[in-house]
């Protein structure tokens, strides 16, 4: 595969101002220094990710861009190069809900679920339950420990429950309800719960620089746990727009801890950590060859974008994440990215 040019956006250059009329930006000028001088550095850290799009977006609002690669038809990676977006898929969900519940088209009512095993009957949950991941289930049904248990359990299957629920009240699918609350008021050009037939700009997955792992997955149901497709531009936009937003509030209230790891908490639709002072909101995603970071740090609304189609990606984000932010999170002992 022929080198091309990698593209470096750094951050004395004013690249995208978004202005959400929400409120001044409280600049952190040390963190953004630090940054900024390290930015330069990235081909090096992500050199055998196949291809990776990263942004940082500072406390003044903006953006740094990075990307490498190329895609399924040989043209450079670019902020318009999709990705499957794997579990970053609920932080875009819990945003629709808690859009829809802040508008007033839905009410914060019980979820009404069957429960496995029950020939007959349901249990009312919380749908805040299903956002902070305490609810022991299936992807259609509650298993009965939950009414003895309250603890934190990642879950695929609480997120499709909610996602049913959600569908059936609004009269429409997942696709149908993100394009109403995100893709169409933020302007997102690319983003979609479904596979689109006119997709050509994307890449599949890879062990590490060309390592074929699979090609990228075409599907065609919305699921709110990880069928999101995402361009580095389309996620730096709606992470501007959620930074800004009454729905990050609602979402990053710290409801549960993390067992085992002290400084880790999930909300009503985002993880948490509380570190050295400052409050991260945060999602992974991980489709095994696609591996992402979103993470917001709530005290000066910066942001860490990393979005990788490489097995190897999981690696290099950690130790970039690390070396360009002087952090190490606790978060990816979490996750288990070594």
């Amino acid at each position: 595969m022929m080198d091309r040019p990698i593209k470096i956006k750094p951050l004395w250059h004013i690249m995208i101002f978004v202005m959400l009329g929400c409120g001044s930006r409280t600049p952190d000028v040390n963190e953004n220094m630090q940054v900024s001088a390290k930015w330069s550095e990235i081909p090096q850290k992500m050199k055998d990710v196949d291809a990776c799009y990263i942004a940082y977006i500072d406390s003044s609002g903006n953006i740094a861009e990075y990307s490498k690669g190329v895609d399924v038809g040989g043209e450079p990676v670019d902020q318009n190069t999709l990705f499957e977006g794997a579990s970053l898929s609920k932080t875009f969900f819990a945003y629709a809900f808690w859009k829809a519940l802040n508008t007033g088209d839905i009410k914060p009512a019980d979820v009404h679920a069957s429960i496995c095993g029950s020939v007959s009957g349901t249990i009312p949950v919380s749908p805040f339950k299903f956002l902070s991941h305490t609810v022991p289930c299936s992807d259609s049904c509650i298993f009965p420990e939950f009414k003895t248990r309250n603890e934190f359990a990642y879950s695929e299957n609480g997120y499709l429950v909610l996602q049913k629920a959600f569908e059936r009240h609004m009269g429409m699918d997942l696709e149908q309800i993100a394009t109403n609350y995100i893709f169409k008021p933020s302007l997102l050009k690319q983003a979609s719960f479904v596979w689109q037939h006119t997709n050509t700009n994307f890449v599949d997955g890879y062990y590490q620089t060309g390592k074929i792992h699979r090609p990228i997955y075409k599907l065609t149901k919305p699921a709110s746990n990880g069928s999101l497709y995402i361009s580095g531009r389309d996620l730096v936009t709606f992470t501007n727009m959620l930074i800004n937003s009454r729905e990050l509030d609602s979402m990053s209230v710290p409801v549960i801890p993390v067992k085992g790891f002290d400084h880790l908490y999930w909300g009503r639709g985002i993880g948490i950590e509380k570190n050295h002072g400052r409050e991260i909101a945060w999602q992974w995603g991980s489709n095994w060859s696609f591996n992402h970071i979103l993470l917001i740090n709530r005290s000066d609304r910066s942001a860490l974008i990393c979005l990788s189609n490489s097995i190897i990606g999981a690696k290099r984000i950690r130790e970039t994440t690390k070396w360009l932010l002087g952090t190490d999170f606790q978060l990816f002992d979490y996750i288990n990215w070594y």
